[in-house]
């Protein structure tokens, strides 16, 4: 099965080819800004690479967050966009799972965390479920409730967990394409199955930074 997978819900906007469990290309760049202009143009760019058309193409992968509120929507609508376009059925994951099936190689248990701004993270327990997890909005001191007395914390908001909770490893690592690719595999491993273009949904977790104003 060959799989398309994007993310841009955080600084870095990624693309990557999966063939069969094997990752033939992965495309990434830096950047809060322009996931909108530049997300496409990756996935061109990771075709080319990978020999691969648009019929190629067997099923895609999103990551819907938590994360950047205008880059878990521009990965979301380009999934939707892509599915309508191709036919083709989704695998819809969270930004933490993606985090937690990337550290294959951090020392158990992995908790996933997010930096939410605002002085907040996005974290999921790694007792949060068999198969998935379920990400909250908390502080760094409440995240530290439960934690035991070693743990690996992986992602963008693992230093502050860590100052927090005075104990454990901190691998600040951003999210991926390729992260959100080994999610879906393991999904698709425990029997979860894709979902059609128009039920993917962001995943927020809390209300937006920015409210527009009332007219």
């Amino acid at each position: 099965m060959r799989l398309l997978a994007l993310d841009s819900s955080g600084d870095l906007r990624s693309v990557a080819l999966d063939d069969d469990g094997v990752i033939l290309v992965e495309r990434a760049e830096a950047g809060a800004r322009g996931h909108a202009e530049r997300l496409i143009a990756l996935v061109d760019a990771a075709r080319a690479e990978g020999g691969w058309t648009w019929s190629t193409i067997d099923r895609l992968v999103v990551a819907v967050g938590p994360g950047s509120f205008t880059g878990v929507r521009v990965a979301v609508a380009a999934a939707r966009a892509l599915a309508l376009a191709l036919d083709r059925p989704v695998h819809a994951v969270t930004t933490l799972d993606a985090l937690v099936a990337a550290a294959s190689d951090a020392e158990p248990p992995v908790v996933p965390v997010i930096d939410a701004r605002r002085g907040g993270l996005y974290v999921a327990r790694p007792d949060a479920g068999e198969g998935g997890s379920t990400p909250v909005a908390t502080t760094p001191a409440a995240a530290t409730d439960g934690l035991p007395a070693r743990f690996t914390a992986v992602g963008s908001g693992a230093p502050a967990l860590i100052a927090a909770a005075g104990r454990g490893e901190a691998r600040e690592r951003a999210v991926t394409a390729s992260g959100a690719l080994a999610a879906a595999r393991t999904a698709i491993a425990a029997g979860t199955g894709p979902m059609a273009g128009p039920a993917v949904r962001p995943l927020y977790v809390r209300a937006a930074d920015a409210v527009p104003r009332a007219a």
